[in-house]
């Protein structure tokens, strides 16, 4: 079942529907709420690196099989929704905007207890990790800015972290380096070494 990835979420009016036959428990079946949070991101941002997308269709045969077996196991929740998105799909669309402005919401909440280290850590940065923020966020819709910036800034901090990383394991080793190396490897087993003759094992006292 292919999905739509929005490129914008707006913030719906929207209202829950209700079905004659019962009341339906909630469930997203967005599928790209179940792909999220496989990137490495900031806990309650999303992907910094994501930029808004023109809307696409997308199969996944993993999250096809869960929805396949969701609905076999709930026949009737499957056959109201069919339903709503023949009868009312106005009402469809808006069941499944209200699933993503919460997700929005708990995002945007968790995104706020992080702002104010994120806020400090931008204003130590210099210029040119300030200038690269900065350009993250220029196409960022403001209904999304707060967790944007965080992320944004989560993410220059693991990209100076990855080049800091990268320079230091390709940095040429000299002569000196290694015999420190050596020396420093040596004091370590010398501080390993069995107890002298005649001392007591540990946990035993002698007397």
């Amino acid at each position: 079942m292919p999905s739509l990835k929005p490129r914008k979420p707006q913030p719906p009016a929207a209202e829950q529907p209700a079905s004659s036959e019962g009341r339906v428990e909630e469930q997203s079946m967005s599928v790209g709420q179940e792909t999220a949070g496989k990137n490495g991101t900031a806990p309650g941002a999303e992907p910094e690196a994501h930029v808004e997308e023109e809307m696409q269709f997308r199969t996944n045969p993993e999250v096809e099989k869960k929805i396949a077996d969701y609905k076999e196991a709930h026949p009737r929740e499957a056959e109201y929704f069919t339903k709503l998105v023949n009868q009312h799909p106005e009402r469809a669309v808006n069941y499944h905007l209200l699933q993503k402005q919460r997700q929005h919401e708990i995002d945007t909440k968790a995104a706020m207890r992080q702002m104010p280290q994120a806020q400090a850590i931008y204003d130590k940065m210099t210029p040119e990790s300030r200038e690269r923020v900065k350009e993250r966020l220029e196409e960022v819709n403001k209904y999304n800015h707060t967790k944007r910036f965080v992320a944004a800034v989560f993410g220059e901090l693991n990209r100076k972290s990855m080049a800091e990383n990268r320079r230091m394991m390709t940095a040429p080793i000299t002569k000196v380096d290694l015999a420190a190396a050596k020396t420093t490897n040596g004091a370590a087993a010398l501080g390993a070494e069995s107890p002298q003759p005649g001392a007591a094992p540990a946990g035993m006292s002698v007397g």
